[in-house]
């Protein structure tokens, strides 16, 4: 018998379960429990091994060997040595129990998962390299067939799906040939690149900017700085002037401690006619002070002046300051209460005191004393 041919109602009858006799009945296959109480001589029965036993046996006792060859079940396999004993298969309950559902038709997939991450990635890849054309060359167009819709249901591949088809439905009316995949996923890498390009045009806009800022605050800050310094030298400048001013304007006792003696008009047998100006007696070596600022047009020996210094005011007016024992400043400019010699007794004296001669206008000497009280001395 050719048990290699059987169809599954052959092997269902062998197993003791009958078809149905109307499409209404329900099918149930075999159990196992309506077979497990049958013996090896049933099982071999539902095997077609008892046939080919009572056919061995005709063959021996006719004298004439079976020739015929094992059906494919009951060989050993291809693998097995020749010198290895080669059993024949006894088949037992366990070994010939059916396998549940085993005549089932299994249910078809239209695309795997594995197929459809493998079919978008290729399409990814090609879409990809579609864009790199060479320098000069067109880029080869790469397109892709329709996916199913099983693909929006797998993560990542879905939305990617859904942007494209968003992509191609929001091309102008009037391209009829639409966007394909590779098209899509071209115009989503580029749209991504320069996106990063704008943000990070963005930042180095914006570091720019906070550096321009610092910049001008710093800027800023110098030049408040040098506004201050600059206002403050020239508030110091003037106020210097303003107290130069004062100064020149004002006008000191040509010496701070002294004793009148002999004044203007008097009259004695030490001068030739009367006394031309006031004495201030003060020890040898006392500061003499400039009254007023002017110039100095003559200092030196003056005979019985002993050591004179002539300071020249800008009226005009001329300061005899006599009788001097050293001259500090005996030309050039001076200030008020500047120091330009010491007292001393030189020329016609009696003793060190400072002589004191004023002449307006280089003129003949007037009375010292009015004229320091005009100045608002008081002596």
């Amino acid at each position: 018998m050719d048990y290699e041919e059987w169809d599954t109602g052959e092997w269902n009858v062998a197993a003791g379960w009958e078809p149905p006799v109307t499409a209404a009945e329900e099918q149930v296959p075999p159990t196992r429990g309506s077979i497990d109480g049958w013996d090896t001589g049933q099982w071999n029965m539902a095997a077609g091994w008892a046939e080919l036993a009572r056919a061995e046996a005709a063959a021996a006792e006719a004298g004439t060997p079976e020739t015929e060859e094992l059906p494919a079940a009951f060989q050993a396999p291809a693998w097995a040595s020749d010198s290895e004993p080669q059993e024949l298969w006894n088949p037992t309950e366990e070994s010939t129990a059916p396998v549940r559902g085993r005549h089932r038709v299994a249910k078809q997939r239209t695309l795997g998962r594995g197929s459809a991450v493998f079919g978008v990635a290729a399409a990814a890849v090609l879409g990809v390299g579609g864009v790199a054309a060479a320098d000069g060359h067109s880029p080869i167009a790469v397109s892709l067939p329709d996916l199913p819709d099983a693909v929006a249901n797998v993560p990542v591949l879905g939305s990617l799906v859904a942007d494209s088809n968003a992509v191609a439905a929001a091309s102008a009316p009037g391209d009829t040939l639409g966007l394909n995949a590779g098209e899509v996923l071209r115009t989503r890498i580029l749209n991504q690149a320069q996106q990063q390009q704008t943000a990070a045009e963005q930042i180095k806009t914006a570091s720019a900017e906070r550096s321009a800022t610092k910049a001008a605050a710093a800027a800023k800050v110098r030049q408040e700085a040098a506004a201050k310094k600059k206002a403050a030298a020239e508030a110091a400048k003037k106020k210097a002037a303003a107290a130069a001013a004062k100064l020149a304007g004002s006008y000191v006792k040509p010496v701070a401690s002294y004793t009148l003696t002999a004044g203007f008009g008097e009259t004695s047998s030490l001068w030739a006619t009367i006394h031309t100006g006031q004495d201030f007696a003060a020890p040898t070596g006392t500061p003499i002070k400039a009254i007023h600022s002017g110039t100095i047009t003559s200092a030196g020996w003056a005979g019985s002046y002993g050591y004179r210094i002539i300071e020249t005011l800008d009226d005009g007016t001329e300061l005899w300051y006599c009788h001097q024992s050293s001259m500090i400043v005996t030309s050039g400019k001076v200030t008020t209460g500047q120091t330009i010699g010491r007292v001393g007794a030189t020329g016609n004296v009696t003793g060190p005191h400072l002589h004191l001669e004023v002449r307006p206008g280089g003129g003949a000497p007037i009375d010292p004393m009015p004229w320091l009280r005009a100045k608002g001395l008081v002596v």
